[in-house]
């Protein structure tokens, strides 16, 4: 049912695309449509005027989508593309871009469908024209949901609703409201989406389309069927039923017999699920024999058209021969003259030229004693930089070496401590008691947030990227689900771009680590929900490192060394604070605060060489 439901989103943002295309065209005839679009093409390619081909272009890409030429219309597509691109259009680039998504689609290639998609995007936000941002998000949603990126379909939807939220378009919002319910429709949360879909319904009710709400309520009756609601499904459905008899779309009836052939079958109703089924083929063989008949239709159309083009060809070929013919009988009257006072002319120019060359031959000599010259001394420059480049060779070499020497390193001290954690977990699943297995979770913290620090550097080493934010991100989920409160203390982390030396991201790790550990044992206490707050940013030359929550404030004695025992956690705290340059202190407010500011280490002294 999911692959059903993705290829019917699909099916119904291409053709919202399509009739987009094609609102100015003769839809009623496609055939017709497209030989006076194949005519339009002809009458400008070729004339200078770009933007006119490129309209009659547009028209032939629109008739042959409808005629279901699926190769010529990639074709036609990449061509209105290349017009749109010479003339500099952003606006028509990105809409030539949806035109080649959609063509890339209807020949089954929906990886570049969805990658010329995202480029379409990309040229249409700079533009911020908001119906136009909208129409291509919407688009690029349905070709996510076909290639089966769910999560990214939903970030572009939430995306789409924060761009809505700026505009006083309703039908927009509801349409992105849609597009979210098909997602979660999609990654099976079936109940969030037929709220959403109520949420749209509500608002397309009032200014939707008849297709919107046809839509609309299509996807809540597939959600019910999802659901089994067979009650709230069926009555859904009969109202379909006479939507359809309204649009007079026979893809339309074939979506809705093919949900009704899914609930009949979900009920029992083997008859009801037969007459469906039946139904479909039908739909299914109408529409292929008219998208063959057009298909047909537009073939002989153009031979004849090309037939037509050939004889006027032929016509023209003769006439421009009996113009050949005339125009040369007109230049051999006049060839003896000509001939005469050419040789003249190459008379007087022979001796001119002789003159001219004698002196050109001096200067050439001169020119070319200076030219040796000049090629000694680039050839020993040459020289001199061929045995720089050798020694600048050597150089990086010796230095790519060094770098492939510390990756390694690296990798496999990350390797060595997820050993040591593997080891910790068995251990501490071998003893009874808690204050031991406590113990043993804080050491497995620890060594994980070692390891995440040699991972991190070891992939910036790969890939020339440092991303701290994602790496305290990481960190801090790996405690919270350690600790099983991943579900009830949420922790945002604020980073700013900033770029933090290597020998700094470990003790700052592992500072990081204890302090959100024991916001986790003890700030909470009592308490179903929390929240931790962890900012890092510049402060002039150094850094500061803020760390808040929203607990009872219970270990922020024990974290700046007021209280009357420090533990191991805290002595490992001050130790980390200290070798990061920094000093750590209270801020004032609810539960717990704490800013350090730290760095830059002192620099060691270098032997001289």
């Amino acid at each position: 049912m999911r692959n059903i439901a993705l290829l019917r989103i699909f099916t119904f943002t291409l053709g919202f695309v399509v009739a987009h295309s094609t609102m100015n065209g003769n839809v009623d005839d496609p055939v017709a449509a497209l030989v006076a679009a194949r005519t339009a093409v002809s009458d400008t390619e070729g004339k200078g005027d770009l933007r006119k081909e490129h309209d009659a272009m547009t028209k032939l890409v629109s008739a042959e989508l409808l005629c279901g030429s699926r190769e010529d219309v990639l074709r036609s597509s990449l061509r209105a593309l290349d017009l749109s691109r010479a003339l500099g259009d952003p606006r028509m680039i990105a809409l030539d871009l949806r035109n080649v998504s959609v063509a890339f689609a209807r020949n089954g290639q929906y990886a570049m469908a969805e990658k010329e998609a995202r480029n379409a995007l990309a040229m249409a936000v700079p533009l911020k024209e908001f119906d136009l941002s909208a129409e291509l998000l919407h688009f690029l949603v349905g070709v996510l949901l076909k290639n089966d990126k769910l999560d990214e379909a939903q970030r572009v939807t939430e995306e789409a609703l924060r761009l809505a939220d700026g505009s006083s378009d309703e039908r927009n919002k509801a349409l992105g409201w849609a597009d979210m319910a098909r997602v979660l429709a999609a990654q099976g949360k079936n109940s969030d989406a037929l709220t959403i879909l109520a949420k749209s319904h509500r608002s397309l009710a009032k200014d939707g389309t008849p297709r919107d709400r046809f839509n609309i309520e299509l996807e809540q009756a597939r959600v019910l069927v999802a659901m089994q609601h067979a009650g709230k499904a069926g009555s859904l459905l009969d109202g379909l039923d006479e939507y359809v008899l309204t649009l007079k779309e026979p893809e339309a009836l074939r979506e809705v017999d093919a949900l009704r052939y899914e609930w009949a079958l979900q009920q029992g109703r083997t008859d009801l699920a037969l007459e469906r089924l039946q139904r479909i083929k039908a739909t299914d063989d109408s529409l292929r024999m008219a998208q063959d008949g057009h298909a047909m239709a537009a073939l002989r159309v153009l031979h004849d058209l090309e037939r037509h083009e050939k004889d006027n060809a032929e016509l023209r070929a003769s006439n421009e021969q009996k113009e050949v013919t005339i125009a040369e009988q007109r230049i051999g009257n006049r060839l003896l003259m000509v001939l005469v006072a050419s040789l003249i002319i190459a008379i007087v120019a022979l001796v001119l030229s002789s003159i001219f060359i004698l002196r050109i031959v001096k200067r050439v000599r001169l020119k070319n004693a200076v030219i040796r010259r000049q090629h000694d001394e680039i050839q020993a420059k040459h020289v001199e930089l061929q045995r720089q480049n050798k020694r600048l060779t050597e150089t990086l070499i010796s230095e790519e070496e060094k770098e492939v020497l510390l990756r390694e390193i690296h990798h496999r001290i990350k390797n060595n401590l997820q050993v040591v954690d593997s080891l910790l977990g068995i251990q501490m699943g071998q003893h009874g008691d808690p204050i031991l297995e406590r113990g043993f979770r804080e050491a497995q913290g620890r060594v994980r947030s070692m390891a995440m620090v040699h991972e991190t550097i070891y992939k910036a080493t790969t890939s020339h990227q440092n991303s701290l934010h994602e790496h305290l991100n990481k960190l801090t989920r790996s405690i919270l689900v350690t600790y099983g409160v991943h579900d009830r203390i949420s922790v945002q982390v604020d980073i700013a771009p900033i770029d933090l030396p290597e020998d700094q991201l470990l003790p700052l790790t592992l500072l990081v680590n204890e302090l959100l550990t024991n916001s986790v044992k003890y700030a909470f206490e009592g308490r179903e929900s929390g929240h931790v707050h962890v900012v890092l940013r510049p402060a002039g030359e150094r850094f500061e490192l803020i760390f808040s929550d929203d607990g009872i404030g219970k270990e922020t004695e024990a974290v700046v060394g007021r209280g009357h025992g420090i533990s191991f956690g805290t002595e490992l705290i001050s130790i980390l604070a200290k070798q990061l340059n920094g000093e750590l202190r209270e801020l004032r407010g609810s539960g717990t605060a704490i800013s350090m500011v730290f760095g830059p280490l002192p620099q060691p002294l270098r032997i001289a060489s």
